[in-house]
């Protein structure tokens, strides 16, 4: 029953993430803390468990086993046993909700049992783990050494000691994107210094890698999660073994290797490593860069018996004294791969599950716009698809156009120049003297909108490199722009001065709708009064992923002046502009409420859904 349910639900998805997160938030806002600010991720997360419940309901002991290693997890996030009630409330009712005339006492009952019988493994698991271990680590950046190509090898230091095994996968929190965490994989086996090191690349839009690999520093502190994963060796085996990898899936697999040198006993075990490349200078990378103190690693080919006591610490096989050279041929690692009987899939989650055959149901938004089956963006109009997201800055589809029209090396160099990941001192000084702004938002399933704002000089204001914010007035009462950062908090601003320099800003990032009241009690030294009389209702603001210059070209010259008086006299009204007047109205009708005047401070600020909504 509960899978029949959620076979119904499944087309709505992306709606049903949505209104279960809002309704959460609104009851509980203590919750809303333990959240990050992006919520894209975390809505596809909900989902995947959601559908791994389900997959698991007929299988107590596997389910048992997921769900207690969720609880584990759970505890870095600050997770308390009164929480999983309040989830389960808001759960039920949205399933409710989406599930219309489906949703049955018999289904009601057996999706309480489900979440019940989860939710206490869950807890059960956190209580137990609470005894045992710190919910995270603390650790300091020790070593940080760009390897080119926007990877970056970071080794940090933790004490006490961080609990991992070879193999094995963290999760990663960082001062810059709090409560945002990634996974990635040491790429050593557990040292007596207490040191993970970790290899890390810069994916476009990637906040997290972003910030580990052009912001961090020797010094820094990054909290990890309690170690997850089962790729592990057993002792009690002495079968050969084959990896393949390829880029930062290589780390785990460097670890595992370097555990097996560090303990072979006899009978020694055999290992083969193929290693994916998909330019030869990022095969001649693989054996360039090799970690401190480890030997020159082999890029591609059979590995060999590795000898017992090696005196070295590989960081991949090696064999004998001679020089190590790359070696390997053409072809997919598959191919090469297949040949042998044992592999390792290697790797966090997420890049596990890129390799597997058939991977796991992809859930999420549907695609807005193309009917189904009608092929990827681009297909039939000359154009090749890309289905990887590139490293460093620039989305996949700028980096086919790029391609295709021979702009690849002039892209590269702006990239390099111009784009900042935080607002430069020029920058900041002239978001302080523009009056006016556009903006771009998009809802969950990416419908745009535009808008524009506009104020004094500095009604955006710079709060630091990383932040801006600006007012929102009482207007139409639609809030198109900001119900949109309610589901996708994506912003775009444009700032262009038409008068003096002509020249722009682009400013990229991710918004928040916060109230009048909330953001004045971090941030007290706001302006109460910001345009004509008129008092702020909200607040807009945004964390800053990017920020780069808008070329002058093509901006037009314009030159300020007061509006005249009576302009609008010989002109409809704006709300009869582009549409037919309204009919006079009828004053023996009551007023509905919230017509013909604000509405109550507290449901404003708050932000509250109205009871149909709940």
């Amino acid at each position: 029953m509960v899978r029949s349910s959620l076979a119904l639900l499944e087309p709505q998805a992306a709606d049903l993430a949505v209104y279960f997160y809002a309704i959460l938030f609104v009851r509980y806002p203590g919750v809303r803390d333990l959240f990050p600010q992006d919520m894209d991720v975390q809505r596809d997360r909900l989902l995947r468990a959601l559908l791994r419940i389900v997959d698991l309901v007929d299988s107590p002991e596997h389910l048992a086993r997921f769900c207690s290693r969720l609880g584990r997890d759970h505890r870095k996030f600050g997770t308390l046993t009164e929480h999983y009630a309040a989830v389960g409330e808001c759960l039920l009712q949205t399933l409710a909700r989406y599930a219309g005339p489906a949703w049955t006492p018999e289904t009601a009952q057996a999706w309480q049992r489900a979440y019940q019988i989860a939710s206490e493994a869950m807890i059960l698991a956190a209580n137990d783990d609470t005894r045992l271990r710190p919910a995270v680590w603390e650790a300091r950046v020790v070593g940080h050494r760009h390897l080119g190509n926007a990877l970056a090898e970071i080794t940090v230091a933790t004490n006490p000691a961080y609990p991992y095994q070879a193999g094995q996968y963290v999760s990663m929190e960082t001062p810059w994107r709090p409560r945002v965490w990634r996974h990635y994989s040491p790429a050593n086996a557990p040292r007596a210094d207490s040191t993970l090191t970790f290899h890390v690349r810069h994916v476009s839009g990637g906040h997290v890698s972003h910030a580990l690999v052009y912001r961090a520093r020797v010094g820094d502190v990054v909290r990890l999660g309690p170690p997850e994963g089962d790729m592990l060796l057993s002792a009690a085996s002495a079968q050969d073994l084959v990896f393949a990898a390829g880029g930062t899936g290589l780390a785990p697999v460097r670890a595992l290797i370097e555990q097996l040198a560090a303990e072979q006993r006899p009978p020694e075990r055999r290992v083969h490593l193929f290693v994916g490349a998909r330019t030869g200078n990022e095969a001649v990378r693989v054996q360039r860069h090799a970690p401190h103190g480890a030997a020159p690693p082999l890029a591609v080919g059979p590995g060999r018996r590795l000898p017992r006591g090696h005196p070295r610490r590989p960081g991949l096989p090696a064999g004998g004294d001679r020089r190590v050279r790359p070696v390997g041929a053409r072809g997919s690692v598959r191919q090469r791969a297949s040949r042998h009987d044992r592999r390792h899939p290697a790797g966090t989650p997420a890049v596990r599950d890129a390799r597997l055959p058939h991977p796991p149901r992809p859930v999420g938004r549907p695609g807005a716009g193309r009917p189904s089956g009608a092929g990827p963006p681009g297909a039939g109009r000359g154009l090749p698809h890309m289905n990887n997201r590139p490293a460093g800055p620039g989305s996949a589809g700028e980096r086919l156009l790029q391609s295709h029209l021979g702009t690849t090396d002039r892209a590269a160099v702006f990239y390099d120049r111009q784009v900042q990941p935080q607002l430069t001192p020029m920058m900041r000084e002239f978001v302080r003297q523009q009056t006016m702004v556009f903006l771009s938002t998009a809802d969950a399933a990416g419908n745009c909108d535009t808008g524009f704002r506009a104020g004094p000089p500095g009604f955006v204001i710079d709060l630091d490199a990383d932040t801006l914010t600006y007012p929102e007035y009482r207007g139409n009462g639609v809030h198109a722009g900001n119900g949109n950062i309610l589901e996708n908090p994506h912003l775009g601003l444009l700032f262009i001065d038409f008068t003096h320099h002509h020249i722009g800003l682009h400013v990229n990032g991710r918004a928040k709708v916060v109230s009048d009241a909330e953001q004045r009690s971090v941030y007290p030294h706001l302006p109460v009064d910001t345009a004509q009389s008129r008092k702020p209702a909200l607040w807009v603001h945004l964390t800053v992923d990017e920020a780069y210059v808008q070329c002058s070209k093509y901006i037009p010259h314009l030159e300020p002046a007061p509006r005249p008086r009576g302009a609008t006299a010989n002109r409809p009204k704006d709300s009869d502009y582009f549409v037919a007047p309204a009919p006079a109205p009828d004053h023996r009708r009551p007023v509905e409420h919230g017509a013909g005047h604000p509405l109550p401070v507290m449901e404003h600020e708050r932000l509250r859904l109205t009871p149909d909504q709940a």
